[in-house]
């Protein structure tokens, strides 16, 4: 589209915009829920942020559900997927509690097909214990660069998604990824190059809940992942960390 048919439209939106009453954009939801949830690391890469992450991951077909509590002293992790254990088709949860304090990770796993079978093991953390949020703090700063916020931060961007009623309590945004960005630069994230991909991102203002829904498709393959942000600077250790008693129930832990 040339500029002379671009600035008509651009306009008549400004009008239409305007008549819609006061507005947020997606931009004030992008950065308000940048500014929420962003991990915040302390000077040995751990993660000090204060808040709650679900996420459910499908990849073709098979799902996997994640809940992330991070309380600034440690990490709550609870993981189900799929396995296969003594031959039998079943689920795995494995439960890791990130423990500052005591240096080391608490694992406990557990099969839904023999649930007397529980094992729990501690270990003192070692270089790779936090590759698993290292690598989801990297890729989260590869795919929001500097770049890509000033992007979203653009006025001609604002327009194209459109705004939200500023009095609606839960804002809901469809983000046209692919006229903005590079496909090529979600492969870290989904595992292929995708050639389709749906982003949705809503926020409840009310409780400063946010979601990020993700459907990408190519190659043969595809992927599916909701991920929810809740209760920022809400979650106390003391909900999450283990008790000395539970602690010694652990292999290898040494009080």
């Amino acid at each position: 589209m040339n500029m002379k048919k671009l600035l008509p439209l651009f306009a008549t939106t400004l009008v239409l915009a305007g008549c819609l009453g006061p507005q947020t954009y997606f931009s004030d939801v992008f950065n308000t829920m940048n500014d929420l949830y962003f991990p915040a690391l302390d000077n040995q890469n751990r993660i000090t942020s204060n808040y709650e992450v679900e996420a459910v991951l499908s990849v073709d077909g098979k799902t996997t559900t994640y809940e992330a509590y991070l309380f600034g002293t440690g990490i709550k992790l609870v993981s189900v997927s799929p396995e296969t254990n003594e031959g039998v088709e079943t689920t795995r949860t494995l439960t890791i509690v990130y423990d500052y304090a005591e240096g080391g990770l608490f694992a406990k796993r557990e099969f839904a097909n023999t649930p007397n079978q529980i094992d729990k093991v501690f270990d003192a953390f070692e270089s790779d214990s936090f590759d698993m949020f290292d690598k989801a703090v990297e890729t989260a700063n590869s795919v929001f660069s500097e770049e890509t916020k000033s992007i979203i931060n653009n006025q001609a961007t604002n327009l194209i998604i459109g705004g939200q009623p500023a009095t609606q309590d839960v804002k809901v945004y469809t983000l046209p990824v692919g006229n903005f960005l590079d496909l090529a630069s979600f492969e870290d994230t989904v595992g292929f190059i995708p050639t389709e991909l749906d982003v949705v991102i809503s926020f409840t203002t009310s409780t400063n809940e946010g979601e990020i829904s993700i459907s990408a498709s190519g190659n043969d393959k595809v992927y599916e992942a909701t991920i929810t942000f809740r209760n920022p600077d809400l979650l106390l250790p003391t909900d999450y960390l283990l008790s000395d008693s539970e602690k010694a129930t652990y292999e290898g832990f040494v009080a």
